[in-house]
C-alpha cells in the first residue's frame, strides 16, 4: 500500500472523530462533569464552547433533546 493510500485511510478514520456541534455537546457535558469533580480546572467547559463557536458559530446546548432538558 502506498504512503497516499495509507494517508487517506487514516483521514478517513479521523474525520469520524472531528469535533461537530452535535459532539460538541458531549465533550462539554463531559468536562463539566470532569470541573465537579475536580479532574479538570474550572474554565475547561466554557473553553470548548468558545472554541467550537469560533470554528462554528455553536452554542450550548445544540440538540434539541439537550435543550428540552436543560430548560426544564
Amino acid at each position: 500500500m502506498s504512503n497516499r493510500a495509507t494517508l487517506s485511510k487514516i483521514k478517513a478514520k479521523l474525520s469520524a472523530f472531528q469535533s461537530n456541534d452535535a459532539n460538541t455537546d458531549i465533550a462539554i457535558i463531559s468536562a463539566l462533569m470532569d470541573e465537579i469533580s475536580g479532574n479538570r480546572p474550572l474554565g475547561t467547559a466554557d473553553s470548548i464552547e468558545k472554541a467550537q463557536h469560533k470554528r462554528t458559530g455553536y452554542s450550548f446546548p445544540y440538540g434539541k433533546e439537550l435543550r428540552v432538558v436543560l430548560s426544564q
